[in-house]
């Protein structure tokens, strides 16, 4: 029943109203000013009794549900009152306070960080190999870090280095620390009120988890930055045909399986592809390792120690339509024109997504 009434006398109403916005309301205008007209003094007793039994501090509902806020942006993008990267910028601002920043961090295997007792060339040499602004200074292993070092800190100690002695203590700044499981738009609020660009996140157990910066932060928003030196890198999801995809074990595992709609159970134990695949196998991954999962074969294709890569995912029915499109591929075809036979009954098979 809760089903029927939401559908039918929310949801459906709500969009039809947004969807022909002036017809509905030149229709409904009138009988509701009446309506209200004629519950006005009910309302207005309702009212007076409810801050009597709240002392007056009774909660206010929002004028806008997240639900409704949404199905409003996507009226609008269908509509062409906004453009895509609009409602995808509206939406990450929407979607920001349901992350942790343990989903978005950097991990601790890729933190790329330099030891306290490290010699100038040393530091130098990391800093041109991964071109960082901004690392993180360690002493013994990861779990102790005690500073962060800046390029133009550095740079000034680099062009006195004939007549001062290097001491990375005296370039050393302080770093902030954060929980993993803070809030995304709590922590953006106070990297900018303390005005950090990196923080080291630390898990429950007060060990290193991770790191994030603000550009992490403001991708949730804007989507993807690249910069002169991020150009060359790879997409993390390419879809090959129209059942085939590879991606990177990077990749948070609740937006694959949304775009894709492989229909695999989450997990809070784990946030990303790897994690997943890990959880699976039950075991250090080795290349060429595979299982089902949901609607999908999911094979290990690249290790690095014990690291998992990239993935590989065969499914069982073709992509959705729309995640083809936006890889130029059709479910008959690929990028390169090639033909591909398909069984019409399997075409019409529904690909599905989760909730």
């Amino acid at each position: 029943l809760s089903v029927i009434l939401l559908i039918a006398a929310e949801v459906t109403p709500k969009t039809l109203a947004i969807r022909y916005a002036e017809r509905v309301a030149l229709a409904t205008a009138g009988p509701v000013d009446r309506l209200a007209t004629a519950l006005g003094p009910i309302l207005w007793a309702v009212t007076i009794i409810s801050r009597a039994l709240t002392g007056g501090r009774a909660a206010r509902a929002p004028f806008l549900t997240e639900e409704e806020l949404l199905t409003l942006l996507h009226v609008s993008e269908e509509a062409g009152v906004i453009e895509e990267q609009e409602h995808q910028m509206i939406h990450g601002i929407i979607e920001i306070g349901d992350k942790t920043v343990r989903e978005i961090m950097i991990p601790r295997t890729d933190i790329i960080a330099v030891e306290r007792t490290a010699t100038l060339k040393d530091i130098v040499k990391v800093f041109k190999e991964y071109r960082h602004t901004r690392m993180p200074v360690f002493e013994e292993d990861l779990d102790h870090i005690v500073g962060l070092l800046h390029a133009k800190d550095l740079l000034l100690f680099y062009t006195l280095t004939n007549t001062q002695k290097f001491d990375i203590d005296k370039i050393l700044r302080p770093i902030k620390f954060t929980p993993e499981q803070k809030k995304v738009d709590e922590l953006l609020l106070e990297m900018r009120t303390e005005k950090v660009h990196m923080m080291i996140v630390v898990d429950e157990y007060g060990g290193t988890a991770g790191l994030v910066s603000m550009e992490d932060l403001l991708e949730e928003i804007v989507g993807e930055i690249r910069d002169e030196y991020d150009s060359a890198e790879e997409d993390q999801l390419v879809i090959l045909n129209d059942r085939e995809a590879r991606v990177d074990a990077g990749f948070p595992l609740e937006e694959l399986n949304s775009q894709l709609g492989l229909a695999i159970e989450e997990s809070g134990d784990y946030d990303s592809v790897g994690g997943y695949v890990h959880a699976m196998l039950g075991k250090i991954a080795v290349a060429g390792d595979s299982f089902k999962g949901g609607r999908a074969t999911w094979t290990v294709e690249k290790v690095k120690g014990r690291r998992i890569e990239i993935v590989r995912l065969k499914s069982d029915v073709p992509w959705p339509e729309d995640i083809l499109e936006q890889h130029g591929l059709t479910r008959s075809g690929s990028s390169d024109g090639r033909t591909e036979a398909h069984d019409t009954s399997v075409l019409e098979e529904p690909t599905g997504h989760i909730s």
